[in-house]
């Protein structure tokens, strides 16, 4: 999310344009996810070339720039395909940005602490790719939902992942990991040990009923 957001934010009066003008929303949501993210990779990959060449290692930094030449042919793709919008996206932010990868990290990290900037902006990105495209395409198939929820005030703004995490430590701790610091949930272990099978489709004795009439939440 957090480019989407950051493309967004740098070309939100174009964005606004094109989809006011007529255009598929999620087309144009598409244009700012892809272009912001190839620009985050070629300036990942420019940073790790220039260290690389530094240290002498002439073949590894050669190796990345036919991958930085990958993202840039990406780029030149979407110059073709709407040439007004890309290039607002590279001379509006982007090509300013000293560090976006790190850009993103903090976006990322503020979104999940809340930051409401950040979040405005993102939840914004996010409605217009919604109405604009899944929303459209459920409403053909006669499907719809009592109410949409992003999964930040599920996860992380309710407590509810901390919830989960303590009563499965609190319940059942023989199937709790730590790795790297991290709690790790074996959900493999817990199905050999309850006699279920690996596929999902098809655990032990038991068969996932069909669908069918189910109302419920959706969680973006």
């Amino acid at each position: 999310m957090p480019y989407v957001g950051i493309g967004y934010y740098v070309a939100k009066d174009l964005v606004l344009s094109r989809i006011n003008g007529g255009w598929k929303p999620d087309d144009v949501m598409g244009i700012i996810y892809s272009v912001t993210y190839a620009v985050s990779e070629i300036k990942r990959l420019s940073k790790q070339i220039e260290q690389l060449k530094n240290e002498g290692k002439y073949e590894d930094a050669n190796k990345l720039i036919s991958e930085r030449d990958e993202w840039v042919s990406v780029i030149n793709n979407f110059m073709e395909r709407d040439k007004e919008l890309t290039e607002g996206l590279l001379k509006g932010g982007l090509g300013k940005f000293e560090d976006l990868p790190l850009m993103v990290k903090q976006w990322s990290r503020a979104y999940e602490e809340g930051d409401e900037f950040v979040r405005s902006v993102i939840r914004e990105a996010v409605d217009i790719v919604l109405r604009g495209g899944f929303r459209i395409t459920l409403d053909r198939l006669g499907i719809s939902f009592d109410s949409w929820d992003f999964e930040s005030e599920v996860a992380v703004d309710n407590g509810g992942v901390s919830k989960v995490i303590n009563e499965l430590l609190r319940k059942v701790p023989q199937y709790m990991e730590r790795d790297n610091g991290a709690l790790v949930f074996r959900a493999d272990s817990t199905c050999k040990t309850l006699g279920f099978g690996t596929n999902l489709n098809y655990l032990g004795t038991y068969r996932r009923p069909p669908y069918s009439g189910v109302t419920g939440r959706a969680y973006t």
